[in-house]
């Protein structure tokens, strides 16, 4: 009785769900560049800034990125990751997470697994400003998690 209860809970797919607890990017230990840096003030000074971070968990299923103050102006969030079947950023798939003028919030539904690192891209034009409050991880967790209860 108790074996089929376990197998039971284990197919129902609840303890993968488990495993995409939250969290979010920490931005001390993240590497920085083409930004030039402010205080929480972020001000693209080259080409195609890229924010990279090593990764705590090997799976994700979306990244949820938070603006301290609404957007100025329509912003490009590219999201790319590494694996370790596939070690460089170019041989996944990448994810657009745009930002509409005076939104807070960007959403990029990213599901995969065995990610090393991820590398976050935001705006495309130099000189475009904007306050970043947070990147987390596996926003969405407790929704899923309700959904497969």
């Amino acid at each position: 009785m108790l074996l089929s209860l376990f197998f039971a809970w284990h197919i129902s797919g609840i303890p993968q769900e488990k495993a995409l607890k939250p969290q979010n990017v920490n931005l001390e230990k993240a590497e920085f560049r083409g930004y030039e840096i402010n205080g929480n003030h972020f001000l693209i000074k080259e080409a195609r800034p890229i924010i990279k971070y090593k990764m705590q968990s090997s799976k994700i299923a979306n990244v949820k990125v938070y603006f301290a103050e609404p957007v100025a102006q329509d912003t490009d969030v590219k999201i790319s990751y590494q694996t370790k079947e596939k070690p460089t950023y170019e041989q996944n798939p990448r994810v657009w997470a745009n930002i509409k003028k005076g939104e807070k919030i960007a959403f990029g539904e990213v599901d995969a697994t065995g990610i090393t690192r991820i590398k976050v891209r935001f705006g495309s034009k130099i000189g475009q400003q904007f306050v970043l409050d947070h990147i987390e991880l596996n926003a969405n967790y407790r929704e899923r998690v309700q959904k497969n209860r």
